[in-house]
C-alpha cells in the first residue's frame, strides 16, 4: 500500500488491518533501503498486543498497539520506520536475550535503547531520518566523553556509576524511550516487571483510547496466548537464531560498505566492534601515535614549481630547497601488557607480540629514542623488559619466555603502571595495549591514558570491558 502523508486509517476498512498494514508499510520502506537487513527484518511476525506502549518484541513477534500505532503514522511515516529498526536492532545485538549480571533493569532498558538509537541517528537514509533533539545531542555528548562505543554494556556501566540522584534524571527523562521491553523479563525472575508499561502511560499525550472510543484492552489476552516472556532457555534459543540473522546481515554489509556512504559502518561496528584485520590494527596503532618534526627532507611538502622556475631563470640555481624537516607519526613511551596467566598459550602471545613488532616497525612509528615497556603479569607483576631501539627488540623476540601462570588480575599492571609515572620512568604514556582472553578483574578507576584490551578472537563468555577501555580481537 502507497504510504501518503496524512492518516493512512481512513482507509475503507477494518482499523485494525489498518495498523497491521502501516506495521508492513515500515519493513517494507526499511528493506528497500537497507536490503542488507532482508533476514532480521522479517524475522519478526506482526502482532496486535494492546497491552504495551506502542511497540514491543519476545524475539519472535513484533507487537503492535493498534490505536498508538495509528496514532504514530498521523505524526509521520519516519516514526514508525525508526520503531520497526529499532525494534530489529535490539534483537540483532541480543538486548533481550544477553543481560548483565545483577542486572539494573531500568539502567539496561535505557541503555539498549541509547544503543540503538545512536546507530538509527547515524544513518543517512531519508526513511528514518529526523531532527534530533538538542537533550539528546547532549545526552550523546556525554557519553562519548566517557566511551569509545554506543553499545549497551558501555552505556550500562556508565549509568551504572552514577550516583542514584543522576540515575533518576536518565530514568525520568525518556530522551530515547521507543518500545516497551516487558516481554524481555521472565515471570519468575522479575515479578515487580509485571507493571512495567506503568511508566509509559500518557507519554507524549498517548493513551489507549482513540477517537472511536476503543479502550485498547478488549479481547487481548486471546489474541497474546502465544507471546512468552523470555524464561533463561527462551533466550538462549533465542539468541541463538537472532545471531544467525545478525552474522548473515554483517556479511551482506561488509560487501557494501565501501560504496554504500549510509552509514553502515555504523551498525556493522556494533555487531563487531572489536573484529579488526591486519590492514586496520595497522590503523589502530597508528592512533597512539603523535606528530613529531624529524630530520628527514620532505619531498610530499616540496614546491616543485618554485625549484624549476629557478632553474630556468638563473641558470640551475633554485629558488627554493627541500624541507629538512617533516611532521612524522611516532610512538616514544608506550606500555604492552601481556596476560600470563594459564589462559592464555605461549603460541598465541608470541604471535600477538610478532603482529605488533611488525606493524610498529613496518609503519615507522618506532621512534629512535622510544620507550617501551613489556610487561608480563598475571595476578602480580612477573617481568618489566624495556625496549629502547630495534635491536633490544630483536634479542626480546629471540629470547622471550612466558613467565606467571596465575590467576587473572588487571590491576596489578594498572598500579605498577601508575608507579613508573609517579616516579618519572614514564613522562608522556601515549596508551597501554593489554593483551589477554578477557577473564579477569578490571580495574574501576579510569586511567590517564589510552587503554586497549587486545583479544585473541571472538569469546561470547567473555566478560564486557570497562566503557574507557577499547576493545580489540584479532
Amino acid at each position: 500500500m502507497k504510504r501518503e502523508d496524512g492518516s493512512r486509517a481512513e482507509k475503507n476498512m477494518n482499523s485494525d488491518d489498518v495498523s497491521r498494514e502501516l506495521i508492513s508499510d515500515a519493513r517494507n520502506e526499511l528493506y528497500l533501503a537497507m536490503r542488507y537487513l532482508f533476514l532480521p527484518l522479517n524475522s519478526l511476525e506482526p502482532k496486535e498486543d494492546r497491552s504495551n506502549y506502542f511497540i514491543a518484541t519476545d524475539g519472535s513477534y513484533i507487537l503492535y498497539n493498534p490505536v498508538i500505532t495509528r496514532q504514530k503514522s498521523m505524526i509521520s511515516p519516519v516514526v514508525l520506520n525508526r520503531a520497526y529498526l529499532h525494534t530489529v536492532l535490539h534483537c540483532m545485538f541480543s538486548h533481550p536475550f544477553v543481560r548483565p549480571a545483577g542486572l539494573n533493569e531500568e539502567l539496561w532498558d535505557i541503555a539498549c535503547d541509547v544503543a540503538v538509537e545512536s546507530i538509527i541517528d547515524s544513518l543517512s537514509l531519508k526513511c528514518v531520518m529526523q531532527v534530533m533533539p538538542l537533550q539528546r545531542e547532549e545526552a550523546y555528548k556525554k557519553l562519548n566523553d566517557n566511551m569509545t562505543l554506543l553499545d549497551a554494556n558501555n552505556v550500562y556501566e556508565y549509568l551504572n556509576s552514577l550516583d542514584r540522584g543522576e540515575q533518576a534524571v536518565w530514568e525520568a527523562a525518556g530522551t530515547f524511550t521507543v518500545d516497551d521491553h516487558k516481554y524481555w523479563y521472565s515471570h519468575n525472575d522479575n515479578e515487580n516487571r509485571d507493571n512495567s508499561d506503568d511508566k509509559h502511560d500518557n507519554r507524549d499525550g498517548s493513551n489507549d483510547t482513540d477517537d472511536t472510543g476503543d479502550t485498547g484492552s478488549d479481547g487481548n489476552s486471546d489474541k497474546n496466548s502465544s507471546v512468552q516472556r523470555l524464561t533463561a532457555e527462551l533466550c538462549r534459543q533465542m539468541k541463538i537464531r537472532w545471531d544467525k540473522a545478525a552474522r548473515q546481515a554483517g556479511s551482506e554489509m561488509e560487501g557494501l560498505i565501501a560504496s554504500a556512504g549510509t552509514g553502515m559502518a555504523g551498525i556493522i561496528k556494533a555487531l563487531k566492534p572489536g573484529a579488526v584485520n591486519k590492514q586496520s590494527y595497522r590503523d589502530f596503532l597508528r592512533k597512539f601515535a603523535s606528530a613529531k618534526e624529524q630530520m628527514h627532507i620532505d619531498m610530499d611538502a616540496f614546491d616543485y614549481g618554485f625549484y624549476n622556475y629557478g632553474l630556468m631563470m638563473y641558470d640551475n640555481m633554485p629558488l627554493i630547497e627541500e624541507l629538512e624537516y617533516r611532521e612524522e607519526l611516532r610512538i616514544e613511551e608506550f606500555v604492552i601488557v601481556i596476560d600470563t596467566s594459564g589462559s592464555c598459550s605461549g603460541r598465541i602471545v608470541q604471535r600477538f607480540l610478532d603482529e605488533t613488532f611488525e606493524v610498529l616497525m613496518t609503519e615507522g612509528i618506532f621512534a629512535d629514542r622510544t620507550k617501551l615497556h613489556i610487561i608480563q603479569c598475571d595476578n602480580r607483576i612477573q617481568s618489566d623488559t624495556v625496549i629502547n631501539n630495534r635491536n633490544d627488540m630483536a634479542r626480546f623476540k629471540d629470547n622471550f619466555e612466558v613467565k606467571g601462570f596465575g590467576g587473572t588480575d588487571f590491576r596489578p599492571a594498572f598500579e605498577y603502571v601508575a608507579g613508573l609515572i609517579a616516579s618519572k620512568e614514564i613522562n608522556n604514556l601515549q596508551g597501554m595495549l593489554y593483551f589477554t582472553d578477557g577473564h579477569g578483574i578490571y580495574p574501576k578507576a579510569r586511567p590517564a591514558y589510552k587503554t586497549a584490551f587486545v583479544f585473541p578472537g571472538e569469546d561470547d563468555a567473555r566478560p564486557a570491558v570497562p566503557a574507557w577501555a577499547i576493545k580489540v580481537e584479532l
